[in-house]
């Protein structure tokens, strides 16, 4: 049976860690297709999707009591199948009068338990007049962002064969133990995406005995772009509580929207998430920021961070987490262009170079719950954190997803996030993700960010 079981990575442990304090609780994928699902078609459907992917299967088990959870640093887990997998378990039908920014609070507060005999997905079917919203939830250990894009690329394959099952079970593990695939490697036994070097481990060690007023000035010079601290300081803000829940706004742009964009920073030398990140910066520095800030007067830096996929280094790996990010240090934004290009040549760096993505390594060098408690006790976060998973065609026989949005909760690393997908059909969907107590603002302040996103996104500063 060890063909479908494992021990945790450095990674796993992380959002084993995360899951277990609710420093996270799930990210989601919707999809509207361009069919209706029907409940047999689904039941079967999800069957073959799971016998294919044994990840779907799985949840983390301890191995030994919670009491040695801290002692051990979450080594004491095992990732292994579940025993049996009832379709109530999986699958949820609900009816909604609109797919809007409460249904993504809803859905963002549904949080997957660890050692239990439950897997950690889930999907929830939003009916909404003749629409369906079909919508991949999960914990962050088994899955990323690609990854609920590709449950929807595999969901309607398995949909287009119109092959119904009608059991309450759809997953038995002593009965579908031949028929399972077997539980494909974590991308650390795979590649060396996530194994930090000598020299990265030196470096950290060395760096952290380096006083930050001498890294800021190193930084100045030798990094084009970096801002002067001392005039321009890091923006922080210093959250009313520790338990950090999430609100949503959500932007679209229809597809010649998303055309004339993508067409200017073609235009430029960039791609969109570099622009995204300057444009959404941009607004928040106009509109929230000020509200938020000790003294608005201020004209502040930022520390925001992009999000780009390991695919490109790993293109068959299809669920698991595999991704890296970069962390940018931005100065007042006077053009957004100027920012665009400060983002792309960073993002540019961060991917020709794997020592971005390999920082994951340097998990192993730490002692995971202290490290993720200091993240939540220290309120110098990340301003922004873009997440594109770009425009996604999918489409299989007469299955078609016509539009997808992506949204995940906040987390403690930041205090906004976007996250960014789209279809040709569709266009492009932006969810922010941000500290539900940002809605105390004045009420006109996140209607001034909208429309002052959108009319940047429109028309961009030169």
């Amino acid at each position: 049976m060890t063909q479908h079981q494992r021990e945790p990575t450095n990674a796993d442990r992380y959002y084993i860690c995360r899951n277990l304090n609710k420093y996270y609780i799930n990210f989601n994928v919707t999809g509207v297709y361009n069919k209706r699902i029907e409940e047999g078609a689904i039941r079967g459907a999800l069957r073959r999707l799971m016998l294919n992917n044994s990840t779907f299967v799985l949840n983390a088990f301890r191995t030994s009591s919670i009491e040695e959870d801290s002692p051990s640093d979450y080594r004491n887990f095992i990732l292994k199948p579940v025993k049996e997998i009832r379709y109530e378990d999986v699958v949820e039908w609900r009816e909604i009068k609109e797919f809007n920014e409460q249904v993504l609070e809803e859905i963002g507060e549904i949080d997957f338990e660890m050692n239990v005999d439950k897997p950690l997905f889930k999907v929830m079917i939003s009916q909404c007049g003749d629409k369906q919203y079909v919508t991949f939830l999960c914990d962050h250990i088994l899955f990323d962002g690609g990854s609920g894009a590709f449950f929807h690329e595999d969901l309607i394959r398995e949909l287009a064969k119109e092959e119904t099952r009608s059991n309450a079970v759809i997953f038995n593990y002593e009965q579908d133990y031949e028929k399972l695939a077997p539980l494909s490697p974590p991308v650390d036994e795979i590649s060396d995406l996530y194994t930090a070097s000598l020299i990265q481990k030196i470096s950290v060690i060395v760096l952290e005995m380096i006083p930050g007023f001498i890294k800021n000035i190193y930084r100045r010079w030798f990094i084009e772009g970096f801002p002067d601290l001392r005039q321009n300081p890091m923006f922080t803000y210093k959250p009313k509580t520790k338990l950090i829940r999430t609100g949503y706004k959500m932007i679209k742009f229809d597809p010649l929207q998303t055309q004339k964009a993508v067409e200017y920073c073609r235009s430029q030398q960039v791609t969109l998430t570099p622009f995204i990140g300057a444009v959404g910066l941009s607004a928040l520095q106009d509109t929230i920021v000020p509200r938020l800030a000790n003294d608005a007067t201020v004209q502040y830096s930022f520390q925001s961070g992009l999000v780009f996929s390991g695919r490109r280094f790993l293109p068959d790996y299809r669920y698991g987490v595999c991704v890296g990010s970069v962390d940018c240090t931005i100065g007042p934004i006077k053009s957004i262009i100027e920012t665009t290009r400060v983002f792309a040549r960073q993002l540019k760096a961060a991917i020709s170079n794997l020592n971005n993505i390999q920082r994951m390594g340097l998990l192993g060098l730490v002692n995971i719950r202290d490290f993720l408690y200091n993240r939540l006790e220290n309120y110098s976060k990340l301003t922004l954190e873009v997440s594109n998973l770009g425009i996604k065609k999918i489409v299989s026989g007469e299955w078609q997803v016509e539009d997808l949005i992506f949204s995940q909760n906040i987390g403690i690393s930041h205090y906004f996030g976007f996250l960014v997908v789209g279809t040709p059909t569709g266009g492009t969907n932006l969810v922010l993700g941000y500290m539900k107590e940002f809605d105390d603002l004045e009420p006109n302040a996140w209607n001034q960010f909208i429309k002052d996103f959108e009319s940047k996104f429109d028309y961009c500063e030169k």
